[in-house]
């Protein structure tokens, strides 16, 4: 039997890697659609001036 403290400990732990990757995932995918926006305007703005 594995100590119940050290389980608590492992969940813990595991939960706090998963919320870490899901907020650097949403991270990463914010700042790829924030940069495809960028690109849009920018695209847009050159057009325009052309």
């Amino acid at each position: 039997m594995i100590p119940r403290i050290q389980l608590v400990y492992q969940l813990a732990t595991m939960e706090v890697e998963i919320l870490a990757d899901i907020a650097t995932n949403s991270g990463k995918k914010e700042g790829i659609a924030t940069q495809a926006r960028n690109d849009s305007a920018s695209d847009s703005l050159l057009k325009k001036n052309q």
